[in-house]
């Protein structure tokens, strides 16, 4: 329904919120500028939070960041996220999995059935319900649900200012809306339009109105007739007469803020009014408010300097923003701003400070003198408080004047999107040319594109071959990169040779003044580095790193809202470095953090989610709290099942730690946890998970009493390994540390002392002391020359020692063998 000449507020705003509860979901409103367009949005928000069915998401386009991806969801989203700070500290775990969890069946072929739970996802094919959402949008959606269980309302203002991907998620959202989207079920979108500025959107604005149903209204400019009696409304306090009253229209246009401003001038000036009637347009008014600061001296020439300065962040702004890029500190910035509210520049609202119109934010941008100085700043800015925002970077360098440095953020924003996966289009691909020819790196460029799909493809050892090809003659940011993505190949490779490379590799940048102070880049680097220490036994290497990240992380979370995300990535990799108890503390504010809010409620972003709660279920295990450990997997089945259009990484390991919870909490027996991993080596690729996997496969073989096969599976490895030199000590010693049982078990005595004898080392990763204590008590027990089955050594240290347990376990289970559990370390 168009309502063309429907130009009242007030009706308006009826007409909308009767709309809304009869059901009504779609909502444009459209006008010229300074038709009130934002004052009647703000109007409904007022009404709608009275109502505590909605939660509003006021989400703003910004005509100075139309460049920066996904601009107004984020900023909404971080504005609402720091409000739930306290809340969300607060918050606990809770259970979704009832303690009857024993009561699951297993009957049929269960094993095929939980493998391919857990297994579906293990292709990387989105279901067909969510594939047209890539990994940022979906982060997105699931963010603005784990903010609020209410019903959501998208207030977009200023939808002619959004980014393309922006506009993109929109579509995708009012297209899935009613079907797949269905954690933004009931969502009513109110958009602002205003059809006398920069139209970036307009066609895609008219494609929607045709495909949906939306209720249009249109405001229009205060009649020339009214426009007495609204000058009286909105505050003027002298008298006019109808000669000035056509002189003001004349300037305004009816313009509501023009309108405004020339009443505020008006009222706190001793002008005669005849004199207005002289300022013939609005170039007249911008002469007005210039007036005003110069009336104020010095002090009005620094409330424009940082207005000015401000102009280039956007319609709004933080004071932490602010303060990077004029060099000022907040205090005389908040003093500055102060001033500048009182002259109806500015207003702050919840910790931002607001152009009060896109007009007044473009007076001050026109004021730029040197654009170059400006613009700089800004992007060193940019490189504070967002790092990894190239793109926005490398256009602000480029209004600079700095071409070079320009094309050589545009190749890091490439780099970028290889790796999460980002389509490209064709705008940034000719951006992208031009950088690529501006720094002779065409190669380059290839290069990495090739070896991230090859990447993605899990054919290491062609991309450690391909970035081969690439020279040391390029910039130090751009050989950073190809070395970030060759030490993580170099990782998943377990000889040591190919992991001590991945360290040294990386050693040329733990200072962060050799990559020209790129914080994102360093960070990543060191969090990929620590991990590598772990895999090479150097632990003590491994907490530095940890160290120097958490005092980087815990030094920016007050600005950036990411920060706490990384520090909870860190948290939830803590067994790699810290003692099983700290670790499991750790994990648990990981799930917490990246958990639902309350129970039903959606998380703040799956993928971790699952990594958080996988390796919490592992840590839990391992200090013995099996049925709990057990719970918990059951729950992480049941997200994944619920999710099927996530493509979770590495499925097989959620699976593996199901399997040992169940076994040791005594929901799944020894048979039928051999058949799911059976199940499972029909859908998995080889990988170093998989060495643990079968090792844990072998161990069932033994339990059940089927030592042939347990010690043809270790045998087998053990080869591989040998044939590979100088592997990951981990690998070996449960390799070894397995097969010396079953050779005693199969009554191979010798074979089993000569294999514990050649067992002088401990694997960094774990307990070292656990290791050591257990690995003489096997002496022990080889010593006594005890006769028991499979599945009775499996539990034989557990009663003969009952002592043994140093770990704060509840309870301990299956010491006579070495299971492992696995943990995700690298994703992040």
């Amino acid at each position: 329904m168009t309502h063309s000449l429907l130009h009242h507020q007030q009706e308006i705003k009826q007409h909308i919120l009767g709309g809304i509860r009869d059901n009504r979901k779609l909502f444009l409103i459209e006008g010229l500028s300074g038709t009130g367009k934002s004052y009647l949005t703000h109007s409904i928000i007022s009404e709608l939070s009275l109502i505590d069915e909605f939660e509003i998401f006021l989400m703003e386009g910004d005509s100075q960041c139309i460049t920066r991806d996904y601009y107004p969801f984020e900023r909404c989203i971080s504005s609402k996220k720091s409000g739930l700070k306290n809340r969300n500290n607060s918050k606990t775990l809770k259970k979704t999995v009832s303690k009857a969890s024993k009561g699951i069946p297993f009957v049929g072929d269960l094993a095929e059935h939980i493998s391919e739970e857990f297994l579906n996802h293990n292709d990387n094919k989105f279901d067909k319900d969510n594939s047209y959402l890539t990994d940022s949008e979906r982060s997105i959606i699931y963010r603005i649900r784990y903010l609020t269980k209410k019903r959501i309302v998208f207030i977009i203002e200023n939808f002619q200012f959004w980014d393309e991907k922006s506009v993109s998620l929109i579509y995708q959202i009012l297209k899935e809306r009613e079907n797949n989207l269905s954690i933004l079920e009931e969502l009513v979108i109110i958009i602002n339009w205003t059809s006398d500025q920069a139209l970036n959107n307009e066609k895609f604005k008219n494609e929607i109105l045709k495909e949906f149903h939306f209720d249009t209204y249109y405001l229009n400019v205060i009649e020339k007739v009214g426009y007495k009696s609204a000058l009286v409304s909105m505050g003027l306090l002298k008298e006019i007469n109808n000669d000035l009253i056509n002189g003001l229209y004349s300037i305004t246009g009816g313009h509501l803020h023009l309108t405004k401003e020339i009443i505020q001038f008006f009222n706190h000036s001793s002008i005669e009014s005849t004199e207005l009637i002289s300022l013939g347009n609005t170039e007249k008014i911008m002469t007005l408010i210039e007036d005003r600061l110069k009336n104020l001296g010095a002090r009005g020439e620094v409330i424009s300097e940082v207005l000015k300065y401000a102009s280039i962040l956007g319609i709004s702004f933080t004071f932490f923003e602010l303060e990077k890029i004029t060099k000022k500190n907040q205090a005389e910035l908040q003093q500055i701003i102060t001033e500048a509210n009182k002259l109806y520049f500015v207003e702050e609202n919840n910790k931002k400070v607001n152009f009060v119109h896109e007009i007044i934010r473009n007076l001050f941008e026109s004021k730029l003198e040197d654009k170059k100085t400006y613009f700089q700043a800004y992007a060193e800015c940019l490189k504070v408080i967002k790092p990894n925002d190239y793109i926005a970077r490398a256009r602000a360098l480029l209004k600079a004047s700095y071409v070079d440095q320009a094309a050589l953020q545009y190749i890091l924003a490439y780099v970028k999107k290889l790796r999460n996966s980002e389509t490209i289009n064709h705008d940034f691909s000719q951006e992208i040319l031009m950088s690529v020819s501006e720094l002779r790196a065409a190669e380059y460029v290839d290069i990495m594109q090739q070896a991230y799909s090859d990447y993605l493809n899990k054919d290491f050892d062609k991309v450690i071959e391909e970035l081969g090809w690439i020279e040391d003659s390029y910039p130090i940011l751009l050989r950073a990169e190809r070395d970030y993505l060759l030490a993580m190949c170099l990782t998943k490779k377990i000889d040591s040779d190919s992991r001590n490379k991945s360290v040294s590799i990386l050693d040329k940048y733990k200072d962060i003044n050799s990559l020209d102070g790129e914080s994102e880049l360093w960070s990543r680097i060191l969090s990929l580095q620590m991990i590598s220490y772990i895999h090479i036994n150097d632990k003590t290497s491994a907490i530095k790193n940890e160290n120097l990240l958490m005092h980087y992380l815990g030094d920016r979370a007050s600005y950036d809202m990411d920060a706490e995300d990384k520090i909870n990535i860190l948290r939830r990799k803590s067994s790699a470095v810290h003692s099983i108890i700290f670790a499991q503390r750790s994990t648990m504010k990981s799930v917490k953090y990246f958990g639902p809010l309350e129970n039903g409620g959606v998380p703040l972003n799956p993928i971790q989610y699952y990594f958080s709660l996988n390796n919490h279920i592992a840590n839990t295990l391992v200090l013995g709290k099996f049925e709990e450990s057990f719970e918990d997997a059951t729950q992480l089945r049941k997200f994944i099942a619920n999710h099927k259009g996530i493509p979770f990484p590495r499925p097989e390991i959620p699976l593996n730690n199901y399997i040992l919870s169940g076994i040791a909490s005594e929901n799944i027996s020894f048979e039928k946890g051999l058949e799911i991993y059976n199940e499972m080596f029909n859908k998995i690729k080889s990988s170093a998970d998989s060495i643990l996997l079968k090792i844990n496969q072998a161990v069932l073989y033994a339990a059940t009493n089927q030592l042939d096969h347990a010690r043809d599976i270790l045998d087998t490895l053990k080869k591989k390994l040998i044939r590979q030199k100088n592997i990951e000590l981990y690998y070996q010693f449960y390799v070894d540390s397995n097969l010396m049982v079953v050779e005693y078990l199969l009554g191979n005595q010798s074979e089993a002392l000569e294999l514990w004898n050649t067992i002088s080392y401990m694997p960094s990763i774990g307990d070292q002391n656990y290791y050591e204590k257990r690995h003489e008590l096997i002496k022990e027990l080889f010593d006594s020359n005890i006769q028991l089955s499979g599945l009775e050594w499996f539990t034989v240290i557990d009663k003969m020692y009952p002592e043994f347990v140093e770990r704060s376990k509840e309870k301990s289970f299956g010491n006579g063998f070495l299971m492992s559990d696995i943990q995700f370390w690298s994703e992040s």
